[in-house]
């Protein structure tokens, strides 16, 4: 199944396993260059320690694991007018 999603972006709802946090996100399958950025209003650790997985469910209902993340940039912050979110984007090791 995920062979027919490579080179997609794909959107949905993701959660760190150490938080347990539901965060809003778009995942990019491309190979090495696969991503995960994340977005929440509430500020979110991007760091996922000791535990560095996701879980998450796409929009077509798609469950994906992603193991060993590493953060590539954040948490970082953006506002417009009084409206704040909060955003990472990671790299996983491995796509289940």
């Amino acid at each position: 199944m995920m062979e027919e999603l490579e080179g997609v972006k794909q959107s949905g709802k993701f959660r760190f396993a150490a938080s347990g946090k539901d965060l809003h996100g778009e995942l990019t399958l491309a190979g090495s260059k696969t991503s995960i950025y994340l977005q929440d209003s509430d500020f979110f650790d991007a760091f996922p320690k000791p535990r560095r997985y996701i879980t998450g469910v796409l929009l077509d209902l798609t469950r994906v694991t992603l193991i060993d993340c590493i953060t590539m940039s954040g948490t970082g912050s953006r506002s417009r007018g009084v409206e704040r979110y909060h955003f990472a984007s990671l790299f996983p090791h491995f796509v289940l």
